[in-house]
């Protein structure tokens, strides 16, 4: 009689653990719950891409300049970088626009040409000739077309260095054309996901996922360097071309076949 009543209870605690498993297999509506993995599915990828004009403009320039004295080095570095800043004022460039990005004072050893960056070891027989005061200034533009402008007033100004010349679009007029660029790419997913489906006799059915990246690319001239013992000509202005800029959108569509 003990053995039966101990089967009986082994025997509804395997039932029971019978209906967990079967419980967990559905879902809280009753519906079975299917492994995703096994789908079939078709993924396809696009990009969008528009070429438009540029909208913001990005100078780098700087002052150098050299003495045997650090002190007279950094106070003629001094005065000729405010003559290019208040230059830049007059002509209507507004102080926000403006940003130092870089300051430094190098010794140039005896062993060292003066016109070389590259560190020297210093040994006993080493001493300091004298020091390079390097001054850099940003400048925005939201005026593209004054790019050369600012060029020869900087440099007409005291500056002596153009390290950097770039071109690219404002925050508002990317956002635009991104939207503009995914449209595209999403538009390009669906013939190519149909004409995958037609050749495998299938139908395309609804969106498993998609994924977006994007990404607005400057243009980048190279740097330009005008030498302080060159005088300009005050009749010629620098030409400067903005060209284009490219703002491009990869998407990432997975479909379901039908």
């Amino acid at each position: 009689m003990e053995r039966r009543y101990l089967f009986l209870i082994g025997l509804l605690v395997v039932l029971g653990a019978t209906a967990m498993i079967s419980t967990a297999a559905t879902t809280s509506s009753g519906v079975p719950q299917t492994d995703q993995s096994t789908d079939r599915l078709i993924h396809t990828q696009a990009t969008g891409e528009v070429q438009t004009a540029p909208d913001r403009a990005e100078i780098l320039f700087s002052v150098e300049t050299q003495n045997a004295d650090v002190k007279v080095a950094q106070a003629e570095n001094a005065q000729q970088m405010s003559t290019c800043m208040e230059a830049l004022k007059k002509a209507g460039i507004p102080n926000e626009s403006l940003q130092t990005t870089g300051y430094s004072i190098t010794p140039i050893y005896s062993d060292q040409s003066s016109s070389s960056s590259i560190p020297v070891t210093t040994t006993a027989n080493t001493t300091i000739q004298s020091y390079r005061v390097t001054n850099t200034l940003k400048v925005e533009l939201t005026d593209v077309t004054r790019a050369g402008e600012v060029i020869d007033l900087t440099t007409a100004a005291g500056a002596n260095r153009v390290d950097s010349l770039s071109f690219s679009l404002s925050d508002a007029q990317t956002a635009i054309y991104r939207k503009q660029v995914i449209t595209e790419a999403v538009n390009k997913t669906r013939p190519d996901a149909e004409a995958a489906a037609a050749a495998l006799g299938v139908s395309v059915g609804q969106v498993q996922d998609v994924s977006i990246d994007g990404l607005s690319t400057p243009v980048t001239y190279a740097s330009l360097t005008k030498s302080t013992s060159i005088a300009p000509a005050a009749t010629v202005s620098t030409p400067i071309t903005p060209g284009t800029v490219s703002v491009t959108a990869q998407v990432a569509v997975v479909y379901r076949i039908g």
